[in-house]
This record gives structure tokens, C-alpha cells and sequence, in this order.
């Protein structure tokens, strides 16, 4: 497969992946001298969501390591259509992130459990994994958490090519193939396609590939 985009333009590969379960211990012990990776998170759900409230104790607990912190915040809106029709938009917290010194590290503490996201550069599961670890324990220690209904990990590469012409193979072992009947302004500007996995055995258990081309002028 091949992508071809204008002239003295380069090509920005971006690379989205998701895994539950199982595939979090399917790492590759592969390290590379300049890592492709961008972002990569594990989150971690509970079924139970406790009051927000609750999570304000992480500002002391974290705060060695994530110095500097912020509240997200979810809106809902209601629009009622009668004789005098009204709108109201409701907001309320329910997170709490917490940035390392460095901000390579994102910790954020919900009412339903905890994500932990480390940006460019990416070291290595043997370094990620021990921070996950120490978070999701302090977590549970303090907020007392029940069922876990969900574990995701998500991580994006993202691959800079200085050519006009790139066969993609040269580079990915797993890839989508781009039909050539694809319209050229629909292939020169982004596209989406995407692998679906799953893993039998591993009730839940599923992984999902997402690929973006994205010309852009050098």
C-alpha cells in the first residue's frame, strides 16, 4: 500500500490503539531509541461512583510528585418544548488531574475510577506500570472502591515521513489496505480505518486499531 500525497509534502501517521484486559499484559519488550509514541493511558473503571467530594484528599496525598492540579467538569443541558419553551445546562466536577513536575505524567482521580496517562517521551511498560500500580492502590485505599468493570489502555504513534511517496508496509507489519478506488482528495486529506480484535477465552477482552493519514506541508 502505498500513500502518496504532493509534492515536498510530508506525511504525518497518526496511530490510535485500544486494548482491555488481557492485552495489557501482551506488552513487547522492544524499546526503541525514539519512541513513536505521543500519549499512552491506562484507565481504570469502577461500577460504583463515589461523590466528588471524596477525591479532594488526593490534593496532599499526590502532591510531592503532581505539584499542580485541576477539576474537569461534565454539562448537561435540558430543553423543554412547551408553551414557553426553557433551557437549563448543568455543571458539575467529577475529576480531579493532577500533573507531574515534568507534566509528562497525567494522573487523573474520577468519581468512577482513575486514569493515568504518560506523553512524549515514552519510556517503557516496566516504568509506566509501577506509577499505574502505586496510583490505583492509593486509590483504592482511600475511596474504597468495589467491582472494577473496566480496564483500557490506549496509546497513539505518531510517524513523521519526509517524502512525497511512503509504502506504508515498509514500516507496519498490521495495516489496513487503502483501495486505490478511494477518491485521491479523500486519501490526501485523512481516512479512518480500523481493525477490530477479539481475543476468545477473555470474556470482554477485544482490541481496536485506528489509523489516520494526515498530509501536511513540510
Amino acid at each position: 500500500m502505498t500513500q502518496r500525497s504532493s509534492p515536498r509534502a510530508a506525511l504525518d501517521l497518526r496511530l490510535a490503539y485500544r486494548a482491555t484486559s488481557i492485552l495489557l499484559c501482551l506488552h513487547s519488550r522492544m524499546t526503541y531509541s525514539k519512541s513513536p509514541l505521543t500519549e499512552a493511558l491506562v484507565e481504570i473503571r469502577t461500577k460504583d461512583s463515589v461523590p466528588f467530594e471524596r477525591l479532594s484528599f488526593f490534593d496532599e496525598l499526590v502532591k510531592a510528585d503532581f505539584p499542580r492540579s485541576q477539576s474537569r467538569y461534565q454539562a448537561e443541558g435540558q430543553f423543554l418544548l412547551e408553551e414557553n419553551p426553557t433551557a437549563s445546562i448543568e455543571k458539575r466536577p467529577f475529576s480531579r488531574m493532577y500533573f507531574s513536575r515534568d507534566e509528562k505524567y497525567i494522573f487523573q482521580a474520577a468519581t468512577d475510577g482513575i486514569v493515568l496517562s504518560r506523553l512524549a517521551p515514552y519510556q517503557s511498560w516496566d516504568m509506566f506500570y509501577p506509577e499505574l500500580q502505586k496510583l490505583w492502590r492509593l486509590y483504592k485505599s482511600e475511596v474504597h472502591v468495589g467491582t472494577v468493570r473496566r480496564i483500557a489502555a490506549r496509546y497513539i504513534n505518531q510517524l513523521h515521513f519526509q517524502a512525497s511517496r511512503v509504502d506504508i508496509e515498509e514500516y507496519l507489519k498490521t495495516r489496513p489496505e487503502i483501495s486505490n478506488d478511494i477518491p485521491i482528495q479523500l486519501r490526501d486529506t485523512s481516512f479512518y480505518p480500523s481493525i477490530g480484535v477479539s481475543t476468545t477465552g477473555h470474556q470482554g477482552c477485544n482490541g481496536h486499531q485506528s489509523i489516520c493519514y494526515t498530509p501536511y506541508q513540510a
